[in-house]
């Protein structure tokens, strides 16, 4: 243990404050002589290198002791300095060496720029000169191509007037010709020129296809009359259904006996055009849905997967065809309709327009049962029953055909009807129960009075309408849609084959005052014109509507419908027939009218028959001939199939 008194060493120091400072104190004199020493030996330093070498250090500065010292080290430090020259520093002929290769590589470098600086001179003299030669060539040549073209046209109008020359003189019997003056003459100039045109615009490969010519761009009853052919004429087949047998007993023919039973008659077929596309049916099987063939696993793959696909499609067909229940109830019609001759549902499937044989159309609403008339039409008497009828998309609008070939279109928000009006179709006229409306009519077009023909424009300056007393057969609603999705043109497809597309917006006044608010800027599909006519020149019917021709067909159209309602549009006349019309520009001959896009045809029955003139039917024996492992059941079917063909008649 430590004595009382002492003091545990610790981590601080055992000097005070007070022996720190006097020790400080008394070595501040020996830290002054140190500055000063330095501060002189700096000095002195100073001005030993400030002065210069005056050979301080030289031979006599040395002592007689020291010279052979001297020597040895002066000899060292040359040997030193010569080596690190001579590894360092190149001698004077290497940098001599040296100095020429940079002389000649500047020399070299200024040759070749110079040279360099001549040949791009040259080139772009070069350049220009054939730039100067080029624009010389290709003015040239456009000069030459200007004139072989001029040539061309020049002879192409001269063999053209020269055509329609000798044209002239033959038809008019007459050496000159017709005089300028004559409106025959701008006539018959205007038709042959557009023929040109037509024929060079239709001559060309567009989209991968070569579209040859057809005749019937040519031979469409244009203008001018076309001269009759001694060649074999297409033949005029009449449907099936309106042959009727002639009255009284067939002429006897001696020598001959009456044949008894069917009496097949050959037709002829009609010509068909190389890019008519004929459909057959020959490919279809008739089908037993009840009984499918079975599936082996030892078939082939894509064959087993093939027949499984129809047995499942055909059992589905069959599974929906035995549930479809119809629904049948009774609707008491007035007897002026004289029946129910067409029916045309609307597209939301809340109303179904019907068409009277009587000419008139009423208008009921399916959503209630039984169905109650809404809306109505009174026909005028004597004009045949409708034939057809067309809803717009938004079924604000209805379209009616009957068998005179009269069109017209109403507003089915309809007005309330006249006292006539319901007596007329047989409604009570009871205030106190709601009445039908009748039905407002927007525009109406008349076979007799010329309604469906072309007074002014292209279509009426080159006489293209010949057969002017056709009327309507078929009609609907073309999708030029506005902005608020109403449908201002109609198209009617005409008893000749020809389908008229009328705008109404020229017409529209009329149902603007009666209410129809329909906006008419078109903004799909809008109008459609050839790129030599002028947008301002629009044809125009003898009632002030702007009228647009499609034709192809040549007999009457009776179908006429829109792919997806506002798609391309699908016409079928009498004989089969089947065109796909798109309305472009690509589509429409200088002519100013249409052509179809795609055309089929078809392939109906090959022999048709007339009536018989036996009254008996002819007892045929089918099982003479037969083997002799024919069945009587089988020999029984035959007899009994036959005679019930010949209890038809015909």
């Amino acid at each position: 243990m430590q004595p009382p008194g002492t003091r545990t060493p610790g981590y601080r120091s055992v000097h005070s404050s007070d022996s720190v400072v006097r020790k400080a104190v008394h070595d501040m004199p020996d830290a002054v002589d140190r500055i000063w020493t330095l501060r002189e030996n700096l000095h002195q330093d100073y001005e030993a290198r400030r002065k210069p070498y005056n050979g301080e250090l030289g031979l006599d500065s040395y002592q007689p002791w020291q010279i052979p010292h001297f020597i040895m080290v002066r000899k060292l430090l040359e040997e030193f300095v010569d080596d690190f020259l001579v590894k360092n520093l190149p001698p004077d002929d290497i940098v001599f060496e040296r100095d020429m290769k940079l002389q000649m590589l500047k020399h070299a470098d200024k040759d070749w720029h110079r040279t360099a600086a001549t040949l791009g001179e040259k080139t772009a003299v070069k350049l220009v000169a054939e730039e100067l030669f080029l624009e010389v060539t290709s003015q040239m040549i456009k000069e030459t191509a200007n004139e072989g073209i001029h040539q061309d046209v020049m002879f192409k109008r001269m063999a053209g007037n020269v055509m329609i020359k000798e044209a002239e003189i033959q038809a008019t019997g007459n050496t000159k010709g017709r005089e300028p003056s004559d409106e025959v003459y701008d006539l018959i100039t205007m038709t042959f020129l557009t023929l040109q045109r037509n024929r060079d615009k239709h001559n060309h490969a567009s989209r991968n296809v070569i579209r040859l010519f057809r005749k019937g761009l040519w031979s469409h009853s244009q203008a001018l009359k076309q001269p009759v052919t001694s060649g074999t004429e297409p033949l005029y087949r009449e449907p099936g259904p309106e042959l009727s047998p002639a009255p009284g007993p067939a002429p006897k023919v001696k020598g001959k006996k009456p044949k008894s039973g069917m009496d097949a008659v050959p037709e002829e077929e009609e010509p068909l055009e190389d890019d008519v596309h004929l459909i057959t049916h020959g490919h279809l099987l008739p089908v037993d849905p009840s009984v499918t063939a079975p599936v082996f696993s030892g078939e082939d793959p894509k064959a087993k997967a093939k027949r499984l696909w129809s047995d499942i499609y055909t059992k589905r067909e069959a599974i929906y065809w035995k549930n479809l229940r119809p629904y049948v109830f009774n609707k008491s019609l007035a007897k002026r309709l004289q029946g129910i001759t067409c029916l045309c549902p609307s597209h939301d499937h809340t109303l179904v327009a019907m068409g009277a044989a009587s000419g008139d159309v009423i208008v009921v609403n399916s959503q209630v049962e039984p169905w109650e008339v809404v809306k109505f039409h009174v026909g005028q008497s004597g004009k045949g029953a409708v034939v057809s009828l067309a809803w717009t998309l938004d079924g604000s609008r209805l379209l009616a055909v009957n068998q005179s070939g009269n069109m017209g279109v109403w507003l089915t928000k309809g007005q309330p009807a006249s006292r006539d009006q319901l007596s007329a179709m047989g409604f009570p006229n009871d205030s106190s129960k709601p009445q039908p409306f009748a039905l407002t009519l927007v525009h109406s077009m008349s076979c007799k009075r010329g309604d469906y023909i072309v007074s002014q424009g292209t279509i009426a300056d080159q006489g293209t309408q010949t057969d002017r007393d056709q009327g309507a057969a078929v009609g609907g609603f073309f999708p030029s849609l506005t902005f608020l999705a109403s449908q201002v043109s109609v198209c009617a497809g005409m008893t000749k084959g020809d389908i008229l597309k009328l705008d109404l917006t020229s017409v529209g006044d009329t149902a603007t005052a009666q209410g129809d608010t329909a906006d008419s800027a078109v903004i799909l599909k809008p109008l459609v014109k050839p790129a030599y006519v002028e947008p301002e020149e629009v044809n125009v019917t003898q009632q002030g509507v702007e009228v647009e021709l499609l034709r192809q067909h040549r007999y009457p159209i009776i179908h006429l419908g829109f792919i997806g309602n506002i798609g391309k549009m699908v016409t079928v006349d009498g004989h089969g027939f089947i065109n796909i019309w798109k309305y472009d520009r690509e589509h429409v001959t200088d002519f100013d009218w249409f052509f179809p896009e795609k055309k089929y045809k078809l392939d109906l029955n090959k022999t048709m028959y007339s009536p018989s003139t036996s009254d008996r039917p002819k007892v045929v024996f089918s099982d003479r001939g037969r083997s002799k492992d024919t069945s009587q059941a089988q020999i029984a079917r035959e007899r009994n199939a036959g005679t019930g063909l010949f209890s038809l008649s015909v």
